[in-house]
């Protein structure tokens, strides 16, 4: 369990705030800065949600997490918190997440499939 977490939460968000630290002096990556370290941060909050549940999809939690996405973007367009609200943030948060949804399933198959030659 802890090695999946390494892997599907702390790597993840380490990498996304490396991203987001070493590279704004770089003004042509702007797209990467912006999107990838929030895709990653998605992709860790989710994977460690379904690490918690024992890999298990806990629908209740899931709709928390994808709601609190959109409850983010909206407290920052209307000022609440700081930073940019972005329709796009909300794209990538979806996207991230559902990847981290579809490899936790990978992840439970391997185990099973791994399982029977046991």
């Amino acid at each position: 369990m802890y090695k999946e977490f390494i892997y599907r939460v702390f790597l993840p968000v380490c990498l996304g705030a490396g991203i987001y630290a070493f590279t704004e002096k770089y003004t042509y990556l702007n797209d990467v800065k912006n999107y990838l370290p929030d895709g990653l941060w998605a992709f860790g909050f989710v994977s460690c949600l379904l690490l918690i549940w024992n890999e298990k999809i806990n629908t209740f939690w899931m709709v928390m997490a994808y709601s609190s996405f959109i409850v983010f973007e909206y407290l920052q367009k209307i000022e609440i918190i700081g930073g940019t609200a972005d329709v796009y943030d909300i794209f990538v948060y979806f996207a991230f997440s559902s990847l981290a949804i579809v490899v936790n399933k990978l992840t439970v198959l391997k185990k099973q499939h791994l399982e029977k030659f046991q």
